[in-house]
């Protein structure tokens, strides 16, 4: 869970922001690309969600960070259309099970558990590497 007293000074003031406990995986940034964008070693929120497609993104991202270190001043109920939303872009667990072990590309996979309801997003590897290892 996102604190907001480790709130990073390069988030833009508002509803949404990201703490100093990122690890800079892109994950937010890939999910949700007018929000979060990459500010030094870490992700920050660039642009508050202005409608209702950008705040289905930054939640889907918020939901899917690994360290949970996105998150929001204001509560958010996650809706019934966020589920909906989310796990329209997700594939279901037994499509994973078949593409995993052939897909060598993959460099991030995150596993939510919203709700006792599990959500798996897959970010293919990029040209930079998470770690230096």
């Amino acid at each position: 869970m996102a604190h907001l007293n480790q709130r990073r000074p390069e988030n833009i003031s508002g509803n949404f922001y990201v703490d100093r406990t990122c690890i800079d995986c892109d994950t937010c940034r890939w999910m949700a690309p007018d929000v979060f964008h990459q500010a030094g070693d870490q992700s920050a929120v660039y642009h508050q969600p202005a409608n209702e497609t950008e705040r289905l993104s930054a939640m889907q991202a918020l939901l899917s960070c690994p360290t949970a270190s996105i998150g929001t001043v204001e509560n958010q109920q996650i809706s019934n259309s966020h589920k909906r939303a989310f796990q329209s872009r997700s594939p279901t667990i037994s499509t994973i099970a078949a593409i995993m072990p052939r897909t060598p590309l993959v460099q991030l996979a995150t596993l939510s558990i919203v709700q006792k309801e599990m959500y798996l997003s897959i970010r293919p590897a990029s040209p930079r590497p998470l770690s230096d290892n």
